[in-house]
């Protein structure tokens, strides 16, 4: 369905408990540790629809423990708004960074793009009303269709490789005749205003948390720019199956193992030496 958001400087990434001596002395060193995780996918299983995924239990508890460690914040990264992202996790001391970038609340730094948001909102709700009427057509009334009102989501759930092609295809022509731009994932395609990147909003959230070891964790395509922002100067987890191609550093294969990260980073906060 399109780019899968890899380029020339993928990596082969190494599985993550392999290195696991050398990343605990490194993030132990570090003076400051700031880790991003993105949600679906990473801190809860995917499910059919959006509006399905349940946060589980052991995922707070553990970011909660890591956000009170000594010098260490912790903030979500996603493609929902801001609002979604509160009511999932509601933890005190938690950042967010919603719409991949387009909005930013992270320890006191509030931040939404400069964008014409009654405009945009307007040119995806034309886009949706059409999209809906082209694919109800042709016999796809299967496809989801989620609207964040600043970005429109299309969920794409077990459909044929062929299909998903001519779907993905479709809406992104749609989308560019709506003056938005289409990025993929995983059973989902999005179409949100052009320019915006993870890995910028990232980078601009760690500028006012100096010396801090960047973390990020996440699942997707749509995590490789945060991978690629970050590069050598973080620790860059995958979640996904070995033999992924991936800018990340790092590999890890399901949410339990996120969830156990969580509580590793946790435990090397506490070796710090002040």
């Amino acid at each position: 369905m399109g780019d899968d958001g890899v380029g020339a400087r993928e990596q082969r990434a190494r599985p993550l408990w392999a290195a696991a001596e050398a990343l605990r002395y490194r993030v132990a060193a570090a003076p400051k540790l700031f880790a991003f995780f993105d949600y679906d996918g990473t801190l809860c299983d995917l499910a059919a629809s959006p509006g399905r995924v349940r946060t589980q239990a052991s995922a707070r508890s553990a970011l909660r423990r890591l956000i009170e460690s000594a010098g260490t914040r912790v903030a979500i990264v996603s493609g929902r708004p801001l609002v979604a992202l509160r009511r999932r996790l509601p933890l005190a001391g938690l950042g967010y960074i919603g719409l991949h970038g387009l909005e930013v609340h992270v320890h006191g730094l509030h931040q939404a793009a400069l964008i014409d948001r009654p405009a945009t909102a307007a040119r995806v709700a034309r886009l949706q009303s059409l999209a809906a009427r082209f694919f109800s057509h042709r016999g796809l009334q299967c496809i989801i269709f989620e609207n964040k009102r600043l970005a429109l989501a299309l969920h794409t759930p077990s459909l044929p490789a062929p299909v998903l092609r001519f779907v993905g295809g479709t809406f992104a022509e749609l989308a560019r005749q709506h003056g938005l731009e289409v990025i993929t994932g995983k059973n989902v395609v999005e179409a949100r205003p052009p320019g915006l990147e993870g890995g910028i909003a990232v980078r601009r959230v760690l500028a006012g948390y100096r010396q801090a070891l960047p973390v990020y964790v996440g699942d997707d395509a749509t995590d490789e720019d945060a991978f690629r922002a970050l590069g050598a100067d973080g620790i860059t987890v995958r979640v996904a199956p070995a033999g992924t191609a991936t800018r990340a550093r790092y590999l890890v294969h399901s949410v339990a193992d996120v969830i156990r990260f969580i509580h590793f980073l946790a435990d090397a906060r506490k070796e710090r030496t002040p």
